[in-house]
């Protein structure tokens, strides 16, 4: 069984339902199973066994896996828009920014990156600037603002 995480977390409280055993007595039997359902289960992996015993104390059991997938993507957030004056003598600009964060439901360290990236030329007019991070589950997260470039200084 696959689930995805729980929001925020790289857990995932997981129900399940639909054990059940019989023997060749036709008693219908009670199945116990540990970890039980409704239980909080880890990323990646998890085994639950579940068993059942019949009235003379001959047990069965049987496993299966619970799966949690981490489909959370970054939470990236990005520099306010950005409007700059061309650099002296030019049409153009080299624009520095900063203030691009992540967080993530990992609790990783993620880096951000920015394309075109900070200290880049942006000609003029407007321009889109997207900044992304990749968790290690390979969810990536987005933003965008704009960077501006004008000519606004009087010509005398």
């Amino acid at each position: 069984m696959r689930v995805d995480n729980d929001y925020g977390n790289m857990t995932a409280v997981v129900e399940f339902s639909g054990e059940s055993a019989t023997d060749n007595s036709g008693e219908i039997l009670t199945v116990t199973c540990d970890p039980p359902s409704n239980s909080t289960f880890g990323d990646g992996e998890n085994v639950v066994t579940c068993s059942a015993t019949d009235a003379t104390g001959n047990t069965g059991s049987c496993n299966f896996t619970i799966t949690v997938q981490d489909n959370q993507v970054p939470d990236v957030t990005c520099p306010a828009d950005i409007t700059v004056e061309y650099d002296y003598g030019n049409t153009t600009a080299v624009v520095e920014f900063s203030g691009e964060s992540v967080t993530d439901n990992s609790g990783e360290i993620l880096t951000v990156s920015c394309q075109p990236a900070s200290n880049s030329t942006f000609g003029d007019g407007t321009h889109k600037v997207m900044c992304f991070a990749t968790d290690s589950s390979g969810n990536i997260g987005l933003c965008y603002f704009n960077v501006t470039v004008q000519d606004t200084t009087s010509q005398l």
